[in-house]
């Protein structure tokens, strides 16, 4: 059974990504794990009302996935980025991780480029990026 990861920032969420993943799922019968890396150290001055709001999304996210008959798992750990998701592969056996992209995002993400690369060359699993869709409140920026 193929074992997909998705990796998600505590402040931002990942949440195409997850999408995403889930319905790669469906289509084979794949179990779903999703890890929620907060920062080390706990919340930042500000950054728990946004916390609040991603963990109340993803729940939901995942109690939708669930009634549609994905098995889905949902972890929470605290640390740096990069580092948790390599971990969190290797010791799940992970089979495809499905990150979300921040390029022309204008939310500062969770982590780099060089975080990304960083865990490319450490896994041995393939990766899928997703690109977020603009969202209402983005447009209203430009």
């Amino acid at each position: 059974m193929e074992r997909i990861l998705v990796g998600m920032d505590a402040r931002h969420g990942a949440f195409e990504a997850l999408s995403r993943a889930v319905s790669l799922s469906r289509r084979m019968a794949a179990k779903v794990y999703v890890l929620m890396v907060a920062p080390p150290g706990g919340e930042s001055a500000g950054a728990g009302c946004c916390q609040v709001q991603v963990r109340r999304r993803l729940e939901l996210m995942t109690e939708e996935a669930r009634a549609k008959g994905v098995a889905i798992e949902r972890y929470d750990t605290e640390g740096a980025y990069d580092e948790e998701v390599i971990r969190f592969v290797r010791e799940h056996k992970i089979s495809l991780l499905v990150v979300e992209s921040s390029e022309g995002d204008h939310r500062q993400s969770g982590w780099s480029e060089l975080e990304f690369q960083n865990i490319r060359h450490r896994i041995a699993c393939r990766v899928e990026r997703v690109s977020p869709r603009r969202s209402t409140d983005a447009k209203s920026h430009t």
